[in-house]
């Protein structure tokens, strides 16, 4: 039925006619009801669709994620359509494929793209290009597949070589490229300022606060009076500090422990954000909507404006601040047998960094002043609590997926001067489990009291993914006895954590997992172990944080709980933008290595790198970089010494005269070839062979026209 047979059919009319279009397109928004070409509503299933959100892989292909959790629907590259990632689309099934290599015979989802609910991308980021005669705006997000082009008349004075913002403005046939007009100039492509503000508009990020909402926070450093501290537990006597990164912008979390007797009592003191963000506020709802703070390497873009996040609810050293604290009496043998949850006031002794708890802790230090000879004692007792915590979580099954960070050091100039691993030691563990531990025993609170929460929860792998990870760390010659023990999973992380390739199958291990998301249901989490998840420890930067504090504040006062409109909703919002959030804050720093190791070879000065191989492909050699964390390719055009063939299950390349092999698992020594920051990815050269200066021949890309669509994800490798 079309509007005006709907209009009829339910009797709808005069100014009802408004609000039920809008109904209609709500509905057609969320997948049920989908509009045909002939501008006819039907139901999805009565016409063969399926409604999902499109994510398109690099090399052209897809799948459609449906919202009921069934099987993705794959969308080869030629029935995409006019589709773009990200967009909510309608998908017409094919007949079952069965995909060459697919476990059991099983036969794949196969779908054609058949309308467009929802645009993504309403405007795109990307850099201004001259290809001939023409301008065209290749995207940042290389899953865009196609270039947008420009007409002279829509440049509003960008010039080649720009970072641009375009708006899309036709794009009506599959076979002929988008249309778009720029509506805002970045910058000059490849400096850092403009890449980094290139990222924040490309995932669509939060940047400036509204004035109504910086008032409301600057009002917030009001409530900090002595009105403020009336019925709180004093903690400021007692012997508190915090443990954070160097670089932190925000201090949120302190820690304490004392003895009753046998057993420890541990205090974990989080900043009272609860008490400064009130709901239904300009202030709450901005940060609803921001839902976490995005780190970059440089920048900050905070949930809470700086006046809160880096102003009263920090809880800077000697300063008076507000907090919810959570006192946990522990058993010597680790079992949490008490606890309570007071609102407090703390002044905090001492600012540690990682570093520095590290070397005191392993004697490589000795304390300075007062403050660090008192604390030295606690932070011993400390460190052999976190280590009675963490044994006791392996034992229950929780999996040990620690992994060293990237932190990227600066020169005065903003240029990066280095990049370096940090390893994770008994500093960070010790925080880990200290703010674990409160997050389960608050956790243990709510769901004895039976009250609603957003819970944290990590959901059990699927089962082919984990046989497919069995088959890529044979290669290596890794075996895990039951895919299924986490015992057996957790003793091989342990077995490979000082081999080369430790953080390569880690990290590969991670993406075999289902992601940790928010949820109101409390189905476990899989990687700690625990039946009892939420966030508590974190409210500066994380949404949930705030919700489970003024939970607490509710259940403590015996008052009725918060209503909170949409409680699932808010949920997947959360899930949404952290899981946003994270793949800006890769994209940034995989950026600041490639620049760092571009600068080095324009200057002719990138020495040799050592890297484990990780997988043998048809057009060469992955490698990855331990030292930076970061994956690389070596082409085999840049193989001359020999002719190379390739094994049947991939797990080495042989040359034919000479025996030389490189197989998975084995350490090379290359150099850097050609670093691409367009494409955010690296070549390198076995050392010892001639570096190109170019890239391997390749079939010469089409220019962009009006009538005809050119396709970037064409042969491209996966972004590292």
């Amino acid at each position: 039925m079309r509007h005006e047979e709907l209009y009829r059919e339910f009797g709808v009319r005069g100014d009802a006619t408004h609000a039920f279009k809008q109904l209609l397109n709500d509905m057609e928004r969320g997948g049920e009801l989908v509009r045909v070409k002939d501008g006819r509503y039907g139901v999805p299933r009565t016409l063969d669709l399926v409604t999902g959100k499109l994510q398109v892989h690099e090399r052209g292909f897809g799948f459609v994620i449906t919202a009921k959790g069934e099987e993705d629907i794959y969308i080869h590259r030629e029935s995409m359509g006019c589709a773009m990632h990200g967009d909510t689309v309608a998908v017409r099934m094919l007949p079952p494929q069965r995909p060459r290599g697919r476990r059991g015979g099983d036969e794949r989802r196969e779908g054609e793209i058949a309308q467009i609910i929802e645009r993504a991308n309403a405007t795109v980021v990307g850099t201004l290009q001259k290809v001939g005669k023409f301008l065209c705006v290749q995207p940042d997000n290389p899953r865009l597949l196609h270039e947008i082009y420009v007409a002279p008349s829509a440049m509003k004075g960008a010039r080649a070589g720009q970072k641009v913002i375009v708006r899309l403005t036709e794009w009506a046939r599959p076979n002929a490229n988008p249309e778009g007009e720029v509506i805002s100039i970045l910058g000059d492509a490849g400096e850092p300022e403009t890449d980094l503000i290139s990222i924040i508009h490309e995932y669509s990020l939060h940047s400036a606060f509204p004035p109504a909402v910086l008032k409301e926070a600057e009002a917030g450093e009001r409530r900090m009076g002595e009105d403020a501290l009336r019925g709180r537990e004093d903690l400021r006597r007692a012997l508190t500090f915090t443990i954070d990164p160097v670089d932190a912008r925000d201090f949120d979390d302190a820690v304490s422990l004392t003895r009753e007797g046998p057993n420890w009592v541990l205090g974990v003191h989080i900043a009272d954000v609860s008490h400064f963000v009130r709901p239904h506020t300009a202030l709450d709802d901005e940060a609803r909507a921001r839902a976490t703070s995005v780190y970059f390497p440089t920048r900050v873009l905070p949930m809470l404006p700086e006046a809160l996040s880096n102003g009263v609810c920090s809880l800077r050293e000697n300063e008076d601040r507000l907090t919810q604290s959570a006192f946990l009496t522990i058993a010597p043998d680790g079992r949490v047998i008490g606890s309570r949850f007071p609102e407090t006031v703390i002044r905090s002794r001492k600012r540690f960094i990682y570093e520095r708890v590290g070397a005191l802790l392993r004697g490589e230090a000795f304390p300075e002043g007062d403050a660090e000879r008192e604390i030295l004692p606690v932070l011993k007792e400390m460190e052999r609590l976190a280590l009675i915590l963490r044994a006791n979580r392996f034992k229950r099954g929780a999996l040990n997926l620690d992994m060293p960070e990237t932190v990227i050091e600066f020169d005065a100039r903003g240029r990066v001067s280095a990049v370096r691993r940090e390893e994770f030691d008994n500093a960070h563990i010790l925080i880990e489990e200290f703010m674990i531990a409160a997050n389960e025993t608050v956790g243990a609170h709510i769901t004895a009291r039976r009250a609603p929460a957003i819970w944290r929860v990590h959901d059990v792998p699927d089962d082919e993914k984990l046989y497919d990870y069995l088959e890529l760390i044979k290669p290596f010659g890794h075996s895990i006895q039951s895919i299924h023990d986490k015992r057996a999973i957790q003793s091989f992380l342990s077995r490979v954590k000082c081999r080369p390739e430790s953080y390569a199958l880690q990290l590969a291990f991670l993406r075999s997992m289902k992601l940790a998301v928010y949820s109101t249901k409390n189905t476990g989490h899989y990687g700690l172990g625990s039946s009892t998840y939420l966030y508590f420890t974190s409210p500066i930067r994380r949404y949930p944080d705030l919700i489970t504090h003024r939970l607490v504040r509710a259940l403590r006062e015996k008052k009725p709980l918060p209503v909170m409109d949409d409680l699932e909703n808010l949920a997947f919002h959360c899930s949404e933008t952290e899981q946003k959030a994270e793949e800006a804050e890769r994209e940034c720093i995989g950026l600041r290595k490639l620049q760092y190791l571009k600068r080095h070879m324009d200057e002719g000065s990138v020495d040799t790198l050592e890297g484990v191989i990780t997988a043998i492909r048809d057009m060469g050699i992955s490698v990855y970089i331990n030292d930076y964390l970061l994956h690389g390719f070596v082409h085999i055009s840049t193989l001359t010494d020999d002719f190379y063939k390739v094994a049947k299950n991939r797990s080495q390349m042989t040359g034919v005269r000479t025996h030389r092999r490189f197989r998975v698992g084995d350490m090379v020594t290359v150099q850097v070839a050609r670093v691409n920051l367009q494409k955010r990815d690296v070549e390198f050269v076995i050392a010892g062979s001639e570096p190109r200066t170019e890239a391997p021949a390749r079939r010469p890309e089409r220019q962009p026209r009006k009538p005809q669509a050119t396709r970037r994800g064409r042969g491209r490798r996966r972004r590292r």
